[in-house]
């Protein structure tokens, strides 16, 4: 879903077990952008992805909120009395705990992505267990739906950023404001840091400029 917000519906997508993994191929020019998750309303920051904008030459040239919606997906023809399994990445199982409370013959395995678990339930023909993933998932993989919106908290929302090498942008313009995001180091703790960040955001709302996501390392 939001691969499609930011790039289109005729793009290829190419998924990596990995975060770092990502950037890599971005800047080796395996892959022509990435789109990564930077923050979840329930989870907060996704920390180790700051620190690979430190650590990689990738601008952020877009970004898009996506509404997190986890269906039951398996295999076409099987019966949700046949599922005894659940793949899925460990935040998306943790994001659907009512889910299995009430069907408690359910186990819940681990994946390292959502998407990848339709993959590889459907490539393995796993005839008694499903994953959890977005409907989307199962369109590309013509995996079935089996339950859709199994997740406790219907305003669950990810913030994802589109990354490109330097110089390269997407033909479109941005549709509303974005934030503006700024990693940075202070020299050394201290108890001044955290009211400077204050001071920034203020400055920047009293100048009429996009909203600052700031993470203090």
């Amino acid at each position: 879903m939001a691969v499609n917000n930011l790039l289109g519906e005729h793009v290829e997508p190419v998924p990596f077990q990995r975060f770092e993994e990502v950037f890599r191929a971005l800047a080796s020019e395996k892959v022509d952008a990435a789109v990564i998750p930077i923050e979840n309303t329930l989870h907060g920051s996704v920390h180790e992805n700051y620190d690979h904008l430190l650590n990689f030459d990738l601008p952020i040239v877009g970004e898009t909120h996506v509404r997190i919606s986890h269906s039951l997906i398996a295999h076409p023809g099987v019966k949700f009395k046949q599922i005894r399994r659940v793949y899925s990445h460990p935040v998306a199982l943790n994001q659907c705990l009512n889910f299995f409370a009430a069907n408690p013959q359910l186990e819940r395995a681990t994946y390292y992505d959502t998407a990848g678990s339709v993959k590889m339930l459907m490539k393995e023909k796993l005839l008694d267990a499903a994953a959890i993933a977005s409907s989307a998932a199962a369109e590309i993989y013509s995996a079935h739906i089996v339950k859709r919106n199994l997740e406790d908290d219907r305003g669950n929302f990810t913030r994802f950023f589109l990354l490109m090498r330097p110089g390269e942008q997407i033909a479109q313009k941005p549709t509303k404001e974005w934030k503006t995001t700024l990693v940075f180091t202070t020299r050394k703790r201290s108890r001044n840091a955290v009211p400077g960040v204050e001071y920034l955001r203020a400055t920047r709302h009293q100048s009429g400029e996009n909203r600052i996501a700031a993470a203090t390392r």
